[in-house]
């Protein structure tokens, strides 16, 4: 009967010693709901956007075949497609021609654009909700907007008003509440 109580309390001890010791994770903040993660998959797939709009603007580009040109010279980013395209042609543009193979992730419900000028050659590139989806930002989704603002300086705004702000420089002071309307828009800088 000693022994049995012996191996009770072993175990006892034991799994109050696992309990001090092992940092309980919750699975719920594994997945993409934290600002981190966002943060991450903001980062990540502007740098992916960044690298493809050097690769297409590089006088590099056409003495490695990727455009049907023979001089290093510089060249045009591929042309913003406007209303013809939900994304404004990013996907028609960058991946057909190698400079991208895919779209990056982008938060649930969120899509990436291409914009700006042909004429003058100031383009951007913006996550925002998808068009009909709404005040969809969360604060997780925020602070990783955020997070990519600290990752761009000065290249980079997060504004609020959805899909028609994509584009604007200057950024827009924190939500009041949320869900809201927020998009994130980067600058890319050429070769």
């Amino acid at each position: 009967m000693l022994q049995l109580i012996l191996v009770v309390l072993a175990i006892m001890l034991t799994s109050m010693y696992l309990l001090v010791i092992v940092n309980y994770v919750n699975p719920s903040n594994l997945g993409t709901n934290s600002a981190t993660s966002y943060g991450n998959m903001t980062v990540a797939g502007f740098e992916a956007l960044q690298e493809a709009y050097k690769k297409a603007t590089s006088p590099a580009a056409s003495a490695f075949g990727v455009l049907p040109t023979t001089t290093l010279v510089d060249q045009p980013a591929p042309a913003v497609l406007g209303s013809t395209y939900v994304d404004g042609g990013l996907a028609a543009g960058f991946i057909p021609s190698g400079y991208l193979r895919a779209l990056p992730a982008a938060p649930a419900g969120y899509i990436w654009s291409y914009g700006g000028n042909n004429v003058t050659g100031v383009h951007w590139f913006c996550l925002s909700p998808a068009p009909g989806a709404g005040n969809i930002t969360t604060e997780a989704v925020y602070l990783g907007l955020l997070k990519a603002q600290s990752r761009f300086n000065g290249h980079f705004s997060v504004t609020a008003g959805g899909q028609s702000t994509c584009g604007d420089t200057s950024s827009s002071p924190p939500p009041a509440g949320y869900p809201a309307d927020y998009v994130a828009t980067l600058y890319p800088q050429a070769w």
